[in-house]
């Protein structure tokens, strides 16, 4: 682990040599400082690079903590973004474990053997929330399909670190079940994104046609995800 302090912003970083790269680059990730550079490249000049994106890095860590308080925190403040709303969250002991919606609140009921029960409220809460996207989505597939002319191959829908939906080339969709805690407007662009690149995989202007052709808010869904979005994300 090497220090390098300057401009009063003090910055530990790690670094990791590659005979495969041609360049030294700086990665931010969880506000931990790593260095990727070419295998024999010297300390000093790794150090005097670092430093000379002091300004950058500091804006970066301050972003990222900022981020990560802006996440939500189901079990510690007792409620669970749905479709935009929240709703009341109450955990429970009970014999089995299970998660149940009533009319206004979410009941996770957690087993009295359960050992790490965080975990298993975390698994539980995004199987809930999988399922109720998944519902949400397939009843928009049957309203946007026809309507694009588009037939998608399969539908999945499983946690992303970086995006909200992909679409591969046997035209198969998936969807990012974090997803559940937006607004269904917001869910509706990601649809007709993703089924948009059943006829266009890359993001080109017949592509985005194609989106604004069938959907007028897209520019307000891609600000709502770009400054919301890490709203959607979930810490246990």
């Amino acid at each position: 682990m090497h220090q390098q302090v300057a401009a009063d912003v003090p910055m530990d970083y790690q670094i990791t040599y590659s005979a495969k790269r041609s360049t030294v680059a700086i990665i931010i990730k969880a506000q931990q400082l790593q260095v990727k550079a070419p295998t024999g490249t010297c300390e000093r000049f790794i150090a005097e690079f670092v430093a000379s994106k002091r300004d950058w890095i500091a804006k970066q860590l301050v972003r990222q903590g900022a981020l990560r308080s802006f996440k939500s925190r189901p079990l510690v403040d007792g409620a669970l973004s749905l479709f935009g709303q929240p709703v009341p969250l109450a955990l429970k002991s009970a014999r089995n474990s299970s998660v149940r919606q009533f009319d206004n609140r979410i009941e996770v009921s957690l087993g009295t053997r359960v050992q790490h029960q965080q975990e298993k409220a975390k698994e539980l809460l995004l199987a809930f929330m999988a399922d109720k996207l998944g519902r949400f989505i397939e009843s928009r597939l049957d309203y946007w399909q026809p309507r694009l002319g588009v037939q998608a191959q399969g539908v999945k829908v499983r946690v992303y670190k970086r995006r909200w939906g992909s679409c591969d080339r046997r035209q198969r969709l998936t969807f990012n079940t974090l997803l559940a805690g937006a607004p269904h407007w917001v869910i509706d662009y990601v649809v007709v994104h993703e089924l948009a690149h059943i006829c266009h995989m890359d993001h080109g202007p017949m592509f985005w046609h194609l989106v604004n052709q069938h959907y007028e808010h897209t520019h307000k869904a891609k600000a709502w995800l770009r400054e919301q979005g890490a709203s959607l994300e979930l810490e246990f």
